[in-house]
């Protein structure tokens, strides 16, 4: 992307890019699948296996968990967040509080979207992979939290693609910004009535981050 003072001046860190006059931003999160196994595994032993706990449906839980569980990434960027989930109630099961952990890590993924956009970075297209591109269940409600559609390639993983793309560019193997390696397996689109439902809940979740991060200043001026 092209130089953005605002968003250099932010927690986001920037990097000189290989293209000249372009820089590579990185918005990143503490914890993610880590959050979904400390449940999975410290919490249910690991009696249920990612795809039991995935068979919710697609419709939001109205739960708000900070997936703090090492700090907080970017936007925040603080060593002293920690996690929580708040809403929780009787009738809560294990697949809900499942599905509360990705949606965590996606209102913590949008709020670095935000971020950039609002310092005027065009996010035009959105694409996916890693671990999180092989499942259905994170995909559809990335998408949902997003309110844009998610691209998912056919290369899973993408950071030993991205140094060989270099490389062939470094060469002139190849031109332009992409290589032919680059393929689309699928678009997976939001549904509207979802999406709208997520807008609120992350205008939620931004203020129970709000809310927190006062209380733990607190908690430290009384340290002293």
């Amino acid at each position: 992307a092209r130089y953005s003072p605002r968003l250099c001046a932010s927690s986001i860190p920037c990097d000189v890019f290989v293209r000249e006059g372009y820089y590579a931003y990185l918005g990143f999160l503490s914890t993610c699948g880590q959050a979904v196994d400390w449940f999975r595994l410290k919490i249910l032993d690991d009696r249920y296996s990612f795809d039991a706990l995935s068979a919710l449906g697609r419709e939001p839980t109205g739960l708000l968990a900070l997936p703090h569980f090492a700090g907080s990434g970017t936007p925040w960027l603080s060593e002293r967040d920690q996690g929580m989930i708040y809403g929780l109630t009787c009738a809560t099961d294990r697949e809900t509080l499942f599905k509360a952990l990705i949606e965590g890590t996606a209102y913590e993924a949008r709020a670095n979207v935000e971020l950039m956009r609002a310092c005027g970075l065009p996010l035009g297209e959105i694409r996916v992979t890693g671990g999180g591109a092989r499942s259905d269940l994170w995909l559809k409600v990335k998408a949902d939290i997003y309110g844009q559609p998610l691209t998912v390639l056919t290369a899973k993983e993408t950071g030993a693609l991205g140094a060989a793309m270099l490389a062939a560019r470094g060469v002139h193997a190849v031109s332009g910004q992409e290589s032919p390696w680059v393929h689309v397996e699928r678009v997976v689109e939001p549904d509207a009535q979802n999406a709208e439902h997520y807008a609120a809940q992350f205008a939620r979740y931004q203020q129970l981050m709000k809310a927190m991060k006062a209380f733990r200043n607190h908690e430290q001026l009384c340290s002293l």
